[in-house]
């Protein structure tokens, strides 16, 4: 990181009262300074990504092998059920892979929909 400060002189004119019933005009300088910081940050670019999927309850997670200068990133998972129901197969795409341990194959469960049709919620 590196900075630098620059200064500039401001200057304005002030009528000064001299008590007799005249004034004179003086000029009144100030200094403005300006400081700027230039720096370089270290950016991590995303070199692969690993996409595991599969038909069970049991979600797997990639365990890639680094090597010097690399590092995992945030990790992400889509987790989605599928419902067959009167009505034709129903998507309940989770949040957290704690609420998709609450599944089993078989399972009874009712589904809120929302008004396009959407599960927005599965309670057994």
């Amino acid at each position: 990181m590196s900075c630098n400060t620059s200064s500039r002189e401001i200057c304005s004119d002030h009528t000064v009262d001299q008590g007799n019933g005249y004034a004179k005009v003086e000029k009144v300088c100030h200094n403005e300074s300006t400081k700027t910081c230039s720096y370089n940050r270290l950016v991590w670019d995303t070199i692969q990504s690993f996409t595991l999927q599969g038909n069970d309850l049991t979600p797997l997670y990639a365990s890639p092998t680094l090597v010097s200068n690399q590092r995992l990133g945030k990790p992400s998972e889509k987790l989605t059920v599928y419902f067959d129901t009167a009505k034709g197969q129903q998507t309940y795409s989770l949040i957290k892979d704690a609420e998709f341990q609450k599944f089993t194959i078989g399972s009874s469960w009712t589904l809120t929909m929302d008004i396009l049709g959407m599960v927005v919620s599965a309670n057994p």
